[in-house]
């Protein structure tokens, strides 16, 4: 198993939930409204339909971070309580 981290250019400075509903893909679905939390650091989150990447934003800023959850060779993630604790845990810049 792996996680990944990687940063999502915002030029237009779009709150969370209107990237996340203009995107198609993998993991990003239009044709669902998003459930947007906040973490205990203040970010702003929605969680793929899979439950395997989260989408983080600061309110305010053009960034927005993908955190993926990457199975190894079983479809059963084994650290999924590691995973929430890292997206709960996140401070963006």
């Amino acid at each position: 198993d792996a996680f990944d981290i990687t940063y999502i250019a915002n030029a237009e400075a779009w709150p969370l939930a209107a990237w996340y509903s203009s995107k198609q893909g993998p993991g990003l679905s239009n044709q669902a409204t998003p459930s947007i939390a906040t973490t205990r650091k203040g970010a702003t989150l929605i969680v793929s339909p899979d439950g395997l990447t989260v989408y983080l934003a600061k309110p305010g800023t053009d960034a927005i971070y993908s955190m993926a959850y990457h199975k190894g060779i079983s479809d059963t993630p084994y650290f999924p309580t590691v995973f929430r604790m890292i997206v709960a845990s996140m401070i963006l810049p």
